[in-house]
């Protein structure tokens, strides 16, 4: 039975020449719209899962870019 994979985790397959090859989907192109996928390749399953997780931002980073574009325009000049 295949295993299950974790939340966020993206498209994670085994290739025919041995190499693993993960995608996910990363923002929007400005000028088509299109989804950005970027691709990460390696020799093992959890080598591609942490280059993976390096993209991922953290809590702190996602509540500073809130306040950046959001919480912060919103309330003008002090």
């Amino acid at each position: 039975m295949a295993k299950k994979r974790g939340n966020n985790e993206g498209s994670m397959v085994s290739r025919k020449d041995g190499r693993w090859m993960a995608q996910m989907t990363g923002g929007r192109d400005a000028k088509t719209g299109k989804p950005k996928r970027p691709t990460f390749y390696g020799k093992t399953r959890k080598e591609v899962a942490e280059k993976l997780a390096m993209l991922r931002p953290t809590t702190y980073d996602t509540y500073e870019m809130i306040v950046r574009y959001h919480i912060k325009p919103a309330q003008g000049p002090l």
